[in-house]
């Protein structure tokens, strides 16, 4: 495949994420053509990569949900996001710290600990979230 196949396909990927029925439609094109969804998964990461890697804040969001199998990437992709004013990236690191509640993971801070998790749903409800609100409240 070429380069700009590789562009257009990221193109597409994040189009159809974002809901746009074109997109979609090429995806699901694309999965008929015989596309596994092990290809389509790789394509989408290495779309999101990128663009996390340039700085975009919804793009590293999307990496932490990506890399979630292994809990210091996904970490690490959320809190980035989440110092870059993504509020669902901090919405994600305040209820990990609710739903792991016996579990510590290496090199995170990840453990059951209300204070992190209020700390990181009100900082979301600063942003202006108000689920941070309903979730500091639960």
């Amino acid at each position: 495949m070429t380069s700009k196949f590789h562009n257009n396909l990221a193109e597409i990927i994040i189009a159809a994420d974002n809901g746009d029925p074109d997109a979609c439609d090429k995806i699901i094109d694309l999965f008929d053509k015989g596309m596994s969804e092990e290809e389509f998964k790789n394509h989408r990461e290495k779309a999101y990569l990128s663009l996390a890697k340039a700085g975009d804040p919804n793009a590293m969001c999307i990496m932490g949900e990506l890399t979630d199998g292994d809990i210091v990437t996904s970490y690490n992709w959320y809190l980035k996001a989440a110092n870059a004013g993504n509020t669902r990236a901090m919405l994600c690191i305040g209820y990990r710290y609710t739903s792991y509640p016996n579990a510590h993971y290496p090199n995170t801070s990840y453990g059951y600990d209300n204070n992190k998790a209020a700390y990181w749903f009100l900082k979301a409800l600063d942003y202006g979230d108000s689920e941070g609100a309903r979730l500091y409240a639960e």
